[in-house]
């Protein structure tokens, strides 16, 4: 067996220690998808918190086509026929209360985290 010097033990920690913390930094800015079901005539969950830049996928799984539309308008999925989904990048415009434009009673809140 041979030795191992002192520079080959302190290169290998170094090096260790290095790819901890780009591990580290790399798992902590993974984005997240987020599911919201559309199932009557209610978004499940009605209120989510996310981050900038994860997604939020809407899925219809109802017999009656529906949007989600950000209060302001600033920002829609469209018509959502059953079986139909729609993903969408969160951006900071998207926090706030949204609703759906064919049923208006339907309503979600989105708190985007800083």
């Amino acid at each position: 067996m041979q030795k191992l010097s002192r520079r080959f033990v302190l290169t290998g920690s170094v090096t260790a220690s290095v790819v901890a913390g780009l591990s580290k930094a790399w798992a902590g800015s993974t984005n997240t998808e987020h599911i919201i079901s559309i199932r009557k005539f209610k978004f499940k969950p009605r209120d989510i918190q996310v981050r900038i830049g994860d997604t939020i996928k809407w899925e219809n799984h109802y017999l009656a086509p529906h949007t989600a539309t950000g209060e302001a308008d600033t920002w829609d999925t469209g018509p959502l026929k059953k079986g139909q989904s729609k993903t969408l990048k969160v951006t900071a415009q998207m926090a706030g209360k949204y609703y759906c434009a064919f049923h208006p009673q339907m309503k979600g809140q989105i708190t985007v985290e800083t």
